[in-house]
Protein backbone atom coordinates (compact mmCIF):
# COMPACT_ATOMS: atom_id res chain seq x y z
CA UNK A 1 0.00 0.00 0.00
CA UNK A 2 2.83 2.29 0.91
CA UNK A 3 4.43 1.54 -2.42
CA UNK A 4 1.25 2.42 -4.18
CA UNK A 5 0.93 5.73 -2.33
CA UNK A 6 4.57 6.56 -3.04
CA UNK A 7 4.05 5.83 -6.73
CA UNK A 8 1.01 8.08 -6.85
CA UNK A 9 2.94 10.89 -5.14
CA UNK A 10 5.77 10.56 -7.62
CA UNK A 11 3.35 10.63 -10.49
CA UNK A 12 1.65 13.71 -9.04
CA UNK A 13 4.96 15.51 -8.59
CA UNK A 14 6.05 14.60 -12.06
CA UNK A 15 2.82 15.87 -13.53
CA UNK A 16 3.06 19.11 -11.61
CA UNK A 17 6.63 19.56 -12.69
CA UNK A 18 5.65 19.02 -16.26
CA UNK A 19 2.79 21.45 -15.89
CA UNK A 20 5.03 24.03 -14.28
CA UNK A 21 7.61 23.51 -16.96
CA UNK A 22 4.89 23.85 -19.56
CA UNK A 23 3.62 27.02 -17.94
CA UNK A 24 7.18 28.28 -17.72
CA UNK A 25 7.76 27.47 -21.36
CA UNK A 26 4.54 29.20 -22.31
CA UNK A 27 5.48 32.26 -20.27
CA UNK A 28 8.88 32.40 -21.90
CA UNK A 29 7.35 31.98 -25.35
CA UNK A 30 4.79 34.67 -24.58
CA UNK A 31 7.53 36.97 -23.33
CA UNK A 32 9.50 36.29 -26.51
CA UNK A 33 6.44 36.99 -28.57
CA UNK A 34 5.91 40.23 -26.68
CA UNK A 35 9.51 41.22 -27.16
CA UNK A 36 9.51 40.24 -30.79
CA UNK A 37 6.18 41.84 -31.37
CA UNK A 38 7.36 45.01 -29.70
CA UNK A 39 10.38 44.95 -31.93
CA UNK A 40 8.12 44.56 -34.96
CA UNK A 41 5.94 47.35 -33.68
CA UNK A 42 8.93 49.61 -33.20
CA UNK A 43 10.01 48.84 -36.72
CA UNK A 44 6.47 49.35 -37.93
CA UNK A 45 6.37 52.73 -36.23
CA UNK A 46 9.65 53.71 -37.92
CA UNK A 47 8.83 52.37 -41.36
CA UNK A 48 5.39 53.94 -41.70
CA UNK A 49 6.91 57.25 -40.71
CA UNK A 50 9.25 57.06 -43.68
CA UNK A 51 6.39 55.86 -45.86
CA UNK A 52 4.20 58.62 -44.52
CA UNK A 53 6.80 61.20 -45.43
CA UNK A 54 7.05 59.71 -48.90
CA UNK A 55 3.26 59.79 -49.23
CA UNK A 56 3.16 63.41 -48.11
CA UNK A 57 5.87 64.27 -50.65
CA UNK A 58 3.87 62.56 -53.36
CA UNK A 59 0.75 64.45 -52.27
CA UNK A 60 2.64 67.73 -52.57
CA UNK A 61 3.81 66.77 -56.06
CA UNK A 62 0.24 65.91 -57.07
CA UNK A 63 -1.07 69.19 -55.66
CA UNK A 64 1.62 71.17 -57.49
CA UNK A 65 0.81 69.33 -60.72
CA UNK A 66 -2.89 70.04 -60.22
CA UNK A 67 -2.16 73.74 -59.67
CA UNK A 68 -0.01 73.80 -62.81
CA UNK A 69 -2.79 72.09 -64.77
CA UNK A 70 -5.31 74.63 -63.50
CA UNK A 71 -2.98 77.44 -64.52
CA UNK A 72 -2.57 75.83 -67.95
CA UNK A 73 -6.33 75.61 -68.28
CA UNK A 74 -6.62 79.25 -67.30
CA UNK A 75 -3.95 80.21 -69.80
CA UNK A 76 -5.68 78.17 -72.45
CA UNK A 77 -9.18 79.32 -71.57
CA UNK A 78 -9.88 80.33 -75.14
CA UNK A 79 -13.41 80.96 -76.30
CA UNK A 80 -14.85 79.43 -79.43
CA UNK A 81 -16.00 82.82 -80.65
CA UNK A 82 -14.79 86.31 -79.90
CA UNK A 83 -15.21 89.58 -81.76
CA UNK A 84 -14.68 93.27 -81.10
CA UNK A 85 -17.08 95.68 -82.67
CA UNK A 86 -14.58 97.88 -84.48
CA UNK A 87 -16.08 100.46 -86.83
CA UNK A 88 -15.08 99.77 -90.41
CA UNK A 89 -14.34 102.19 -93.24
CA UNK A 90 -12.29 101.10 -96.30
CA UNK A 91 -9.03 102.74 -97.33
CA UNK A 92 -10.87 104.33 -100.26
CA UNK A 93 -13.84 105.78 -98.35
CA UNK A 94 -15.48 107.20 -101.47
CA UNK A 95 -14.42 104.37 -103.78
CA UNK A 96 -11.76 106.50 -105.49
CA UNK A 97 -9.00 103.98 -106.02
CA UNK A 98 -6.23 106.33 -107.06
CA UNK A 99 -2.56 105.86 -106.23
CA UNK A 100 -2.88 107.38 -102.74
CA UNK A 101 -5.85 105.22 -101.73
CA UNK A 102 -4.47 102.09 -103.35
CA UNK A 103 -1.57 102.32 -100.91
CA UNK A 104 -3.46 103.49 -97.80
CA UNK A 105 -4.15 100.10 -96.17
CA UNK A 106 -1.64 100.69 -93.35
CA UNK A 107 -3.06 104.15 -92.61
CA UNK A 108 -6.67 102.94 -92.65
CA UNK A 109 -5.85 100.01 -90.35
CA UNK A 110 -4.14 102.28 -87.82
CA UNK A 111 -6.95 104.84 -87.94
CA UNK A 112 -9.63 102.19 -87.28
CA UNK A 113 -7.67 100.89 -84.26
CA UNK A 114 -7.05 104.33 -82.78
CA UNK A 115 -10.63 105.50 -83.25
CA UNK A 116 -11.91 102.32 -81.64
CA UNK A 117 -9.71 102.65 -78.56
CA UNK A 118 -10.47 106.35 -78.20
CA UNK A 119 -14.20 105.71 -78.52
CA UNK A 120 -14.38 108.21 -81.37
CA UNK A 121 -16.77 108.10 -84.30
CA UNK A 122 -15.55 107.10 -87.73
CA UNK A 123 -17.23 107.46 -91.10
CA UNK A 124 -16.16 107.99 -94.71
CA UNK A 125 -15.62 111.74 -94.27
CA UNK A 126 -13.53 111.29 -91.13
CA UNK A 127 -11.52 108.44 -92.63
CA UNK A 128 -10.72 110.46 -95.77
CA UNK A 129 -9.61 113.42 -93.71
CA UNK A 130 -7.50 111.25 -91.41
CA UNK A 131 -5.82 109.41 -94.28
CA UNK A 132 -4.93 112.64 -96.08
CA UNK A 133 -3.45 114.15 -92.91
CA UNK A 134 -1.48 111.03 -92.00
CA UNK A 135 -0.06 110.54 -95.51
CA UNK A 136 1.05 114.19 -95.55
CA UNK A 137 2.79 113.70 -92.18
CA UNK A 138 4.53 110.59 -93.46
CA UNK A 139 5.69 112.30 -96.65
CA UNK A 140 7.24 115.10 -94.63
CA UNK A 141 9.28 112.47 -92.81
CA UNK A 142 10.15 110.67 -96.03
CA UNK A 143 8.38 107.43 -95.29
CA UNK A 144 7.99 105.09 -98.23
CA UNK A 145 4.56 104.31 -99.61
CA UNK A 146 4.61 100.81 -98.11
CA UNK A 147 5.36 100.54 -94.40
CA UNK A 148 7.13 97.80 -92.48
CA UNK A 149 5.81 96.55 -89.15
CA UNK A 150 8.47 98.55 -87.31
CA UNK A 151 7.58 101.74 -89.20
CA UNK A 152 3.93 101.16 -88.40
CA UNK A 153 4.80 100.77 -84.73
CA UNK A 154 6.80 104.02 -84.85
CA UNK A 155 3.95 105.94 -86.51
CA UNK A 156 1.45 104.63 -83.97
CA UNK A 157 3.65 106.06 -81.23
CA UNK A 158 4.82 109.32 -82.80
CA UNK A 159 1.66 110.34 -84.64
CA UNK A 160 -1.12 108.81 -82.53
CA UNK A 161 0.61 108.45 -79.15
CA UNK A 162 -0.21 104.73 -79.02
CA UNK A 163 2.06 101.97 -77.75
CA UNK A 164 2.28 98.75 -79.71
CA UNK A 165 4.29 95.54 -79.67
CA UNK A 166 5.73 93.57 -82.55
CA UNK A 167 5.44 89.81 -82.08
CA UNK A 168 6.94 87.00 -84.12
CA UNK A 169 4.79 84.39 -82.38
CA UNK A 170 2.27 84.30 -85.18
CA UNK A 171 0.11 81.35 -84.15
CA UNK A 172 -3.62 80.75 -83.89
CA UNK A 173 -3.39 80.27 -80.12
CA UNK A 174 -1.35 83.39 -79.51
CA UNK A 175 -3.56 85.54 -81.72
CA UNK A 176 -6.68 84.30 -79.92
CA UNK A 177 -5.20 84.94 -76.49
CA UNK A 178 -4.21 88.48 -77.49
CA UNK A 179 -7.61 89.26 -78.96
CA UNK A 180 -9.37 88.05 -75.80
CA UNK A 181 -7.42 90.70 -73.93
CA UNK A 182 -9.38 93.18 -76.07
CA UNK A 183 -6.32 94.12 -78.05
CA UNK A 184 -6.28 94.62 -81.80
CA UNK A 185 -3.74 93.12 -84.17
CA UNK A 186 -2.49 94.63 -87.41
CA UNK A 187 -0.81 92.23 -89.80
CA UNK A 188 1.33 92.87 -92.91
CA UNK A 189 0.50 90.38 -95.63
CA UNK A 190 1.37 89.12 -99.05
CA UNK A 191 -1.91 90.31 -100.50
CA UNK A 192 -2.11 87.75 -103.29
CA UNK A 193 -1.92 84.87 -100.83
CA UNK A 194 -5.08 86.09 -99.10
CA UNK A 195 -7.28 85.08 -102.02
CA UNK A 196 -9.88 87.72 -101.20
CA UNK A 197 -12.49 87.51 -103.98
CA UNK A 198 -13.18 91.24 -103.64
CA UNK A 199 -9.69 92.23 -104.74
CA UNK A 200 -9.03 93.07 -108.36
CA UNK A 201 -7.01 90.21 -109.81
CA UNK A 202 -4.28 89.38 -108.94
CA UNK A 203 -4.61 91.46 -105.76
CA UNK A 204 -2.13 93.78 -104.05
CA UNK A 205 1.36 92.41 -103.69
CA UNK A 206 1.48 93.94 -100.20
CA UNK A 207 -1.40 94.57 -97.85
CA UNK A 208 -2.16 95.35 -94.21
CA UNK A 209 -5.34 94.58 -92.32
CA UNK A 210 -6.75 94.33 -88.81
CA UNK A 211 -7.60 91.13 -86.94
CA UNK A 212 -10.41 91.90 -84.51
CA UNK A 213 -11.82 88.48 -83.58
CA UNK A 214 -12.26 84.81 -84.44
CA UNK A 215 -14.73 81.97 -84.61
CA UNK A 216 -14.16 78.21 -84.65
CA UNK A 217 -12.06 78.11 -87.81
CA UNK A 218 -11.71 81.69 -89.09
CA UNK A 219 -10.21 85.01 -88.10
CA UNK A 220 -12.55 87.97 -88.22
CA UNK A 221 -10.90 91.01 -89.77
CA UNK A 222 -11.51 94.56 -90.82
CA UNK A 223 -9.90 94.43 -94.25
CA UNK A 224 -9.65 98.00 -95.59
CA UNK A 225 -8.78 96.78 -99.10
CA UNK A 226 -12.42 96.32 -100.04
CA UNK A 227 -15.74 97.98 -99.28
CA UNK A 228 -16.87 94.49 -98.21
CA UNK A 229 -14.09 94.21 -95.66
CA UNK A 230 -16.14 94.74 -92.49
CA UNK A 231 -15.85 91.57 -90.42
CA UNK A 232 -14.33 89.74 -93.38
CA UNK A 233 -13.36 86.19 -92.43
CA UNK A 234 -10.20 84.37 -93.43
CA UNK A 235 -9.52 80.72 -92.62
CA UNK A 236 -6.81 80.35 -90.01
CA UNK A 237 -4.35 78.66 -92.34
CA UNK A 238 -4.96 81.11 -95.17
CA UNK A 239 -4.28 84.23 -93.12
CA UNK A 240 -1.31 82.74 -91.27
CA UNK A 241 0.26 81.67 -94.55
CA UNK A 242 -0.23 85.16 -95.99
CA UNK A 243 1.35 87.10 -93.10
CA UNK A 244 4.71 88.48 -94.31
CA UNK A 245 6.45 91.72 -93.47
CA UNK A 246 7.42 94.28 -96.10
CA UNK A 247 11.10 94.52 -96.95
CA UNK A 248 12.39 97.74 -98.50
CA UNK A 249 15.63 96.09 -99.58
CA UNK A 250 13.88 93.38 -101.55
CA UNK A 251 11.49 95.93 -103.01
CA UNK A 252 14.23 97.85 -104.80
CA UNK A 253 13.64 97.42 -108.50
CA UNK A 254 10.23 95.90 -107.89
CA UNK A 255 8.95 93.25 -105.49
CA UNK A 256 8.28 89.79 -106.88
CA UNK A 257 5.71 87.42 -105.41
CA UNK A 258 8.45 85.08 -104.20
CA UNK A 259 10.28 87.95 -102.50
CA UNK A 260 7.08 89.16 -100.86
CA UNK A 261 6.25 85.65 -99.70
CA UNK A 262 9.66 85.35 -98.05
CA UNK A 263 9.04 88.26 -95.68
CA UNK A 264 9.25 87.62 -91.95
CA UNK A 265 6.08 86.64 -90.12
CA UNK A 266 5.26 89.40 -87.66
CA UNK A 267 2.22 91.11 -86.22
CA UNK A 268 1.63 94.45 -84.52
CA UNK A 269 -0.30 94.30 -81.26
CA UNK A 270 -1.92 97.66 -80.59
CA UNK A 271 -2.24 98.40 -76.88
CA UNK A 272 -5.17 100.15 -75.30
CA UNK A 273 -3.94 103.48 -73.86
Amino acid sequence: MKKILLLIALLFLTGCASSAASHLSIDVIQQNIVVNSQGDIDDAITEPTDMQNEIEDKKEVVIIKEIDQIEDIKRENILDNFDQNVTFVPQAPFAIWDYLHDEACEEASMIMAVKHYNGESLDAIIMEREIQALVAWEEEREYNVDLTALETKTILKEYFGFDSTISTEVTVKNIKEILQQEKLILVPAAGRLLGNPNFHYPGPIFHMLMIRGFDEDEFITNDPGTRNGEGFKYKYDVLLAAIHNWNHGLAEGGMSDNEMNSGKKVMIIVERP
